[in-house]
């Protein structure tokens, strides 16, 4: 729904993307983490996942607005080039407030993975397709520019340059993961991928094990499927996170109506994009109606 409606209007976009954001809550942070586990990414593919904010990947050329974690999202939306693809991490306040902490250290350096983990259910394995490798990623610019989010890139080549997601179709919903990595001061690179690879076959926990990087201080995945879903496919069952559940999560001061079915899943929806500091559900409806204003002027 949000991407329709962030491509329907440049002006609804602008005044939506033009929202005061603020770091990472609790509750911003935990819904990532469930949301790893209820694809079964933890622990089938991740050992471990703790993050301490968030990863905010932008796709600036389609979706014009970083994606909530699982969201399923259509080809032609994450098909650009990768240096029109803005990556952000957002820390708490504890976060940006703590001296050398990644989202507080303009001397770091990050390596950024991207790979493709099947679909949920998938058969096991320690390979993967690899789409993107990035090490000696820098910190460009500060939250200060980018709505209490760093901005991290480099103009160097990536490890393995950026292809785009390429699921074959009728193989289920392929789940598109993106980790961010904090290198240590003595991080070497492993030999293995080359530079400058294409999309291959890739071990992801030896690499970690050879390049010491640890675990992921932050991630995000989305998920791509092409096609009818062949019956040789068997996608395991998985529930949608909750976000009223999670620690973190504080009820709305003011008493209002109960939602109840497809009214209740809406505005569910748009305080989970408000809590991970997005968008807020009222900007969205002023700029509704701002442009269907500014349209009915217009006749």
């Amino acid at each position: 729904m949000l991407p329709t409606l962030l491509k329907s209007s440049a002006l609804l976009t602008f005044l939506v993307g033009s929202a005061v954001a603020h770091p990472a809550s609790e509750l911003a942070i935990n819904y990532a983490k469930e949301n790893f586990k209820t694809a079964l990414l933890v622990p089938d593919v991740i050992p471990t996942f703790e993050p301490t904010g968030l990863f905010l990947v932008n796709y600036t050329e389609s979706i014009q607005a970083p994606f909530q974690p699982g969201a399923a999202v259509s080809l032609q939306n994450v098909t650009q080039p990768e240096d029109s693809i803005d990556k952000l991490i957002r820390g708490t306040h504890e976060g940006f407030e703590t001296a050398g902490s990644p989202y507080n250290n303009t001397n770091a350096k990050y390596t950024v993975i991207f790979f493709d983990a099947g679909y949920p259910g998938s058969p096991k394995t320690d390979q993967y397709n690899l789409h993107y490798l990035a090490n000696d990623l820098l910190y460009l610019e500060g939250p200060a520019l980018h709505h209490d989010s760093v901005l991290i890139g480099s103009n160097n080549t990536a490890r393995v340059t950026y292809s785009a997601p390429n699921p074959p179709s009728g193989s289920g919903p392929h789940r598109y993961v993106w980790l961010v990595y904090l290198q240590p001061d003595d991080f070497v690179a492993p030999a293995s991928p080359a530079a400058s690879s294409d999309v291959n076959l890739f071990n992801f926990r030896e690499y970690i094990e050879a390049s010491k990087l640890g675990n992921p201080f932050a991630g995000n995945f989305y998920t791509v499927e092409v096609g009818s879903r062949a019956s040789s496919v068997s996608v395991a069952q998985t529930a949608a996170v909750v976000s009223t559940t999670l620690a973190g999560y504080t009820a709305p001061s003011s008493a209002a109506p109960s939602a109840s079915g497809s009214s209740a899943a809406s505005s569910s929806a748009f305080r989970t994009i408000d809590n991970l500091g997005l968008k807020s559900q009222n900007l969205l409806f002023a700029a509704v109606a701002v442009v269907l204003g500014a349209a009915f002027a217009l006749v």
